[in-house]
């Protein structure tokens, strides 16, 4: 075998490893020995073994499509001269496990319905742990799609609605969340992300990233504690930072002269309750308060010490202040 590994993806276009892992030739003494030899490659191996796994399942998969005019694409793509045509020619008994794997890896590369898997949080924020253990925390009512090829061809997610990331570092493979008409590319960092469907806003805690609008072609880059705004039509906008905007994941609220209206508002985020503010005469009042990670009813009782004559009526998941 002259083939040399270096990568998952050389092992995925070797047809006999493809046959050795879809079990339909019996060449276990050869990989095995192969590893052995080679144990710096297991990780890689390790990799590839998932992937064409994952693409013959994925061959079972419904697609709706127009079989016919794929069919006319796939047609037009074999009859161009490849490395992948000559590959099947030079080892044509194989060339059946071969192609099932080609074929699939084409249709998961033309279809989002195929190509990532997705992840919803409800009412109350979800924690999701990618392959490389980067973990992203999706705010109440967010959706994340993850590539299926995650890890071996790109880091790639996307996004609707708001999310936290902790992104292992990974200077071959950037990390990059996609949203709106907007990238997110970073290498390491920690940063906020919260989209609706005209607008986005990036918040770097820790690290840096590159923010992009696609259409407008603008570009700014973040650093640690940088803030900037993405709105269709409008452009790019730099912002003054505000470290309440991780407070819904961290949990952490520094609320310095700020209206009584808009601490609600983030408090309402972080605990999953509705405030009611009934008395209009609170409404000019600004607070200065520090929150770390206080229960709900020891952040009403600072708010009732901070305000005399505010009054707090408890109706299961709604606060009424009068």
């Amino acid at each position: 075998m002259k083939q040399e590994f270096r990568k998952a993806e050389d092992f995925i276009i070797d047809p006999c490893f493809c046959e050795y892992v879809l079990q339909q030739k019996d060449q276990d003494e050869f990989w095995s020995s192969f590893i052995e030899h080679h144990p710096n490659l297991k990780s890689e191996f390790e990799k590839a073994t998932e992937l064409v796994l994952m693409l013959n399942s994925a061959q079972k998969e419904t697609l709706v499509i127009d079989k016919q005019a794929e069919l006319k694409r796939l047609l037009h793509r074999i009859n161009q001269p490849s490395k992948l045509i000559l590959l099947t020619r030079r080892v044509s008994k194989y060339a059946a496990v071969f192609i099932a794997v080609v074929l699939s890896l084409f249709f998961l590369y033309q279809f989002d319905a195929v190509k990532y898997k997705s992840y919803s949080s409800t009412h109350l924020n979800q924690s999701v742990f990618l392959d490389d253990s980067t973990n992203v925390i999706l705010n109440s009512f967010s959706s994340l799609q993850v590539s299926r090829f995650y890890g071996f061809f790109n880091r790639e997610v996307k996004l609707k609605g708001e999310a936290f990331f902790k992104v292992t570092p990974n200077p071959n493979k950037k990390f990059q969340v996609k949203c709106n008409d907007c990238n997110v590319t970073v290498l390491g960092t920690q940063f906020n992300v919260n989209t609706t469907p005209n607008h986005t806003q990036v918040s770097v805690k820790e690290g840096k990233v590159a923010f992009t609008s696609k259409a407008e072609k603008q570009q700014q880059i973040l650093t640690k504690k940088m803030h900037a705004s993405y709105h269709v039509g409008m452009g790019m906008e730099l912002h003054e930072f505000d470290i309440n905007a991780f407070a819904w994941e961290s949990g952490e609220f520094v609320f310095n002269d700020q209206a009584l209206p808009e601490i609600l508002k983030l408090l309402e985020a972080y605990y999953k309750v509705d405030f009611q503010l009934e008395n209009s005469s609170f409404e000019a009042e600004h607070l200065s308060f520090y929150v770390s990670k206080m229960s709900l009813d020891e952040v009403v009782s600072l708010l009732e010490n901070l305000l005399p004559d505010l009054e707090v009526e408890r109706k299961q998941g709604l606060y009424i202040l009068n």
